[in-house]
């Protein structure tokens, strides 16, 4: 993976504007349009392996209210953010580092972050959600009721591009679907360093909110910045996708570079395959010219692995790929 100290931002080029549009990708009238779209999610899905998001529905004022509720949390006095502090072991909590000295270089990744697991409902730790601001609890918990009709029915569009049957495909993806969020400050930095590490999800699907620039994807060995388009929400594929689909679909290794000039804000949410199933390329996808490309993979474990091997920027994917 591409070291990322010494970054030169004007060597990153901008990454081509992949634009789907959710309300005409989604319309139950076949026509052309559609297709039209069908086509692109699936070109920009085995390509680029991310893409925006618009005319999603998610009211403009509202991700604006969230976005700002989730800016006063990190504005908060430290002392009041460490009441929420992740247990050593845990997946819910802040994870806060001292990022008041700009010119700290010990702290590798530049950001403060708070997890939260907002769906199934029986599975939200609520002692981690923050009292202030007032408003965040009840943001949230919208947010996360927005967000998965529109995560079930990408998924549904997936399936269709990769003309695999959907039961088949639950029967091993599990019914015990997750989503948790991921909250990521960046403060800014006397110079522009890592503020994430490159790495690919190790969830089903990402649907990203920011605010301002410094995501970048990777794709054919160049890294390339995503613009911020008002009102999208940037889709990323996990590993999970690229072993169930053979590698027809990509996983997209993305960082964060910090700014001298802005911080940065993001709401990441992960739609995460259930936990305790195994997964592989599906049935449908091996054939004799696309044979086997993924071993069976424990989520439990490949989640381990990624928190344990995540600083050494290694694909995790690498290490169950079939080899002939």
């Amino acid at each position: 993976m591409d070291d990322d100290s010494g970054i030169d931002e004007n060597t990153v080029s901008y990454m081509d504007t992949i634009v789907i549009d959710y309300s005409m990708l989604t319309s139950n009238n076949p026509t052309q349009e559609e297709q039209n779209e069908l086509h692109k999610f699936k070109s920009a899905l085995s390509s680029w392996a991310c893409f925006q998001l618009i005319n999603h529905g998610i009211p403009t004022s509202f991700l604006a209210e969230l976005r700002q509720a989730s800016r006063q949390f990190f504005t908060l006095p430290i002392e009041e953010k460490k009441k929420y502090t992740m247990p050593e072991g845990g997946d819910n909590g802040y994870d806060g580092k001292d990022v008041t000295d700009t010119d700290n270089q010990e702290i590798l990744d530049w950001n403060e972050g708070l997890n939260l697991t907002v769906f199934p409902t029986d599975r939200l730790k609520l002692e981690f959600w923050p009292q202030q601001p007032s408003i965040f609890k009840t943001l949230m918990q919208e947010y996360a009721e927005k967000l998965g009709p529109i995560f079930e029915a990408l998924l549904k569009k997936v399936l269709q591009v990769l003309k695999v049957d959907e039961e088949k495909f639950k029967k091993q993806y599990g019914k015990n679907k997750e989503m948790n969020v991921r909250l990521n400050y960046y403060p800014i930095s006397s110079s522009k360093r890592r503020g994430l590490g490159s790495h690919a999800d190790f969830s089903a699907m990402t649907l990203l909110l920011q605010d301002e620039e410094g995501l970048q994807v990777l794709k054919d060995g160049q890294w390339f910045t995503v613009p911020v388009i008002s009102d999208a929400l940037f889709l990323n594929l996990g590993d999970p996708l690229e072993i169930m689909s053979n590698g027809v679909l990509k996983s997209a290794v993305h960082r964060v570079i910090t700014s001298s000039r802005k911080s940065r804000l993001s709401v990441a949410t992960f739609w995460d395959t259930d936990r305790n199933c195994d997964i592989r390329p599906l049935d449908d996808l091996i054939t004799f010219s696309s044979p086997q490309r993924y071993e069976t993979v424990s989520l439990q474990h490949y989640r381990t692995q990624f928190f344990k091997n995540y600083q050494s920027e290694q694909r995790l994917i690498d290490t169950v790929t079939i080899h002939y």
